[in-house]
């Protein structure tokens, strides 16, 4: 039989739970500005996974609008929050992904950065094959060896060649 400490300690964590989805549902249905709020609470890691959270339950069409953020954060491999930014990339329409992904990574590519490189070559592995493979190419072409690597070391783990010439 659980003591009177343990039921109050069982009511007041119901309470917060309760009082947790409460919220969480007024802000998804009454918010005039829920793509705002997710955006500003996703750029401050102390908000970052409540914005997450809200995120996954955000229509495609809403995800679509932060697309260039959830990139950024889907490519930082070593986040918690990158899985689940990809894994919400990934929900997004396909045709819509493959039209409007290059565009966004090339803001992060041209900071030449391996980081950036490893991280969209792991999410466009998940998306298109084509589309890593042509990311790989470029990756060889790169001044930075490491990046150089990271394009070498995809062609070897796909068993295929690196392009010639």
């Amino acid at each position: 039989m659980p003591s009177d400490k343990d039921i109050q300690l069982w009511q007041n964590y119901f309470k917060a739970w309760n009082n947790f989805y409460s919220a969480k549902h007024d802000l998804v249905v009454h918010a005039e500005s829920l793509v705002e709020l997710v955006r500003r609470g996703l750029h401050h890691p102390q908000h970052r996974s409540a914005a997450l959270e809200i995120a996954c339950i955000m229509k495609p069409e809403q995800l679509q609008q932060l697309f260039d953020v959830l990139l950024a954060h889907a490519v930082y491999l070593v986040s918690g929050s990158a899985s689940t930014a990809r894994e919400l990339i990934l929900k997004l329409p396909h045709n819509w992904l493959l039209e409007n992904i290059e565009v966004h990574a090339e803001k992060l590519l041209s900071a030449n950065d391996f980081y950036d490189y490893q991280g969209l070559l792991v999410l466009y592995r998940e998306l298109d094959t084509e589309l890593a493979k042509k990311l790989a190419e470029r990756a060889l072409t790169n001044s930075d060896s490491e990046i150089r690597e990271l394009g070498e070391n995809f062609f070897k783990m796909n068993g295929s060649l690196p392009p010639t010439g």
